[in-house]
């Protein structure tokens, strides 16, 4: 692909005039009309970016065949997965291309209205697409459907699609029973749906719907000359933690991780053996013997772990995997939304058994409770969080079981637990991730414990310790 048609280019476009093809892919979609575009699509096999895979082209052909007169589109920028990177920069170096991929999406399937939805902290993403909204409606290249900027709390359900329609109406990102496809955006009856009255949404993620404008500008062919025969195209990887070389790299889909780490991100830091990679806390860990996977939904899959939405956290030999466990069940614990008993209840009581084997002063009961727990998390959740949390614990205890045998010895020097990669900024020159500095402190209910208090909420010496 030539540089200026990456998602990612090398170079920012501060202003419409730097960007020479604004509003071509956009025409050439309104010559094609509809049908034709979601067949490019579909013959492109552009499948999402966001996580789960699914085909673009699909979710656009079911939504504009609905009987429903009100449609709308949604992109998903909420980027709340941890170690992931990807849609922020991407916007703040060529806002245009999304923008262009909105538009097509919402004229595909004849939607009202379109809606981009972030976290309310993306205030320099926010001010770029508003800039550009502007820019490109003053220039006339966005089309007549309007697209509106909406934010939402910084919360992780935040990105999970049906908490992001709540976020769009002004809600809490609490996630509805129904997929966007039933019970979509301002829906007169609430909770309870009214056939005919719908609203059917489309709901993708930012890095997809920015492939789109290639695919109509370009043609499927040039979008499929990379990639894997069942996933074509490029993806943003983020990658970060025990790495020489942090970043967020564009590569074909297909590229193995093992090339990732070592030709892009340059090893392992300071010579030390790769342990583990998570793909953000969705699913299981990767371990070294899988190195050569392809970075593709099927073959991540087969090994238990996932291309997830693309951002990979590397940890050396000098981790416990229990430490590692209980930082990122912490995580989930403390973003979900209580709305089922079992995922709220589950989360905490699992951290809670982890917590203290990291101190030191678990025992063969608690790993019993948490396999247990592992099994019950996920019995009735609305959304993916507690299936995250029983994928990804399981992984790291059938992996690294001796680690945690190991743990229930004293731990003199306690836990060293990882900042879990809730990622705010990056640092292109120093090659330097920014991780929220409140979030070790933050609580279940939603709260921060002072800095005196501690990181988690059970403050236990290391047994073994000598306490002054």
């Amino acid at each position: 692909m030539s540089e200026p048609y990456h998602l990612f280019p090398t170079r920012f476009y501060h202003s419409l005039a730097d960007w020479p093809d604004a509003g071509k892919a956009l025409a050439k979609a309104r010559e094609m009309g509809p049908d034709k575009v979601i067949q490019t699509v579909l013959d492109a096999k552009l499948r999402g970016r966001g996580g789960a895979g699914f085909p673009t082209a699909i979710k656009w052909r079911n939504i504009r065949a609905e009987a429903c007169p009100v449609k709308f589109t949604v992109c998903n920028a909420a980027e709340g997965e941890p170690g992931t990177y990807k849609d922020r920069p991407m916007i703040r170096r060529n806002p245009y291309i999304l923008l262009e991929g909105v538009a097509i999406a919402a004229y595909a399937i004849g939607a009202k209205a379109a809606y981009i939805c972030m976290k309310k902290i993306f205030t320099r993403e926010y001010d770029r697409l508003a800039a550009a909204i502007e820019e490109m409606t003053q220039a006339g290249l966005l089309g007549d459907i309007p697209i509106h900027l909406a934010m939402g709390e910084d919360a992780y359900l935040l990105g999970e699609e049906r908490g992001l329609l709540e976020a769009i109406e002004g809600n809490y990102p609490f996630p509805r029973v129904s997929p966007p496809y039933i019970h979509g955006l301002f829906v007169p009856q609430g909770m309870f749906v009214i056939e005919g009255e719908e609203n059917p949404t489309a709901v993708n993620n930012a890095e997809t719907l920015s492939h789109v404008f290639n695919i109509l500008l370009h043609g499927p062919d040039y979008f499929k000359s990379v990639g894997t025969a069942d996933t074509p195209g490029t993806g943003i990887f983020t990658l970060l933690g025990d790495v020489e070389r942090p970043g967020i790299y564009e590569l074909p889909i297909g590229t193995s991780f093992r090339h990732l780490l070592e030709e892009k991100g340059g090893g392992i830091k300071g010579g030390r053996t790769f342990k583990m990679m998570l793909s953000g806390v969705s699913c299981g860990a990767m371990t070294i013997d899988k190195l050569d996977t392809a970075l593709d939904f099927t073959p991540m899959r087969q090994i238990d772990s996932g291309l997830g939405s693309g951002g990979y956290i590397v940890f050396d030999d000098s981790w416990n995997a229990v430490d590692i466990a209980t930082a990122y069940s912490r995580f989930l614990a403390n973003e979900s939304c209580g709305q089922c008993p079992s995922c709220k209840t589950g989360n905490t009581r699992i951290t809670e058994h982890l917590e203290r084997l990291a101190y030191g002063y678990g025992s063969k009961s608690d790993l019993a409770a948490i396999e247990q727990d592992l099994d019950l998390v996920s019995t009735g959740n609305r959304c993916f969080l507690p299936t995250a949390e029983r994928a990804l614990i399981r992984s790291l205890y059938f992996h690294f079981f001796d680690d945690f045998k190991a743990c229930l010895e004293p731990r003199p020097d306690g836990p060293k637990f990882p900042p879990v990669a809730k990622i705010l900024d990056y640092n292109e020159e120093t090659r330097e991730f920014v991780f929220d500095p409140k979030y070790p402190y933050k609580r279940p209910d939603g709260a921060y414990n002072t800095k005196e208090q501690g990181t988690y909420r059970y403050t236990y010496p290391p047994r073994g310790a000598v306490v002054r």
